[in-house]
């Protein structure tokens, strides 16, 4: 049998996420990393500035994988 973790659900519509347009990947990394107690506090804005500070376009899985791996969780990319 898999394992499995309780994913947190992170809305792109609250407070903290009102900034971006493109923001469903920041949501989604999040989503990940408080799955594994991690990036508790850091809001949805704040994790897509990281990346994209000036702007509003969607960010690159690459991009998040760093950022998600700054934070504590490393990532692999597999097709």
């Amino acid at each position: 049998m898999a394992n499995t973790i309780p994913v947190i659900n992170v809305s792109q519509l609250m407070t903290g996420a009102l900034e971006h347009n493109n923001d469903c990947g920041s949501a989604s990394s999040l989503m990940f990393l408080r799955s594994y107690n991690l990036a508790m506090t850091v809001t949805v804005d704040q994790f897509y500035n990281s990346i994209y500070p000036s702007g509003d376009g969607p960010l690159a899985v690459g991009q998040m994988q760093t950022r998600m791996a700054q934070l504590g969780l490393k990532t692999d990319w597999k097709v």
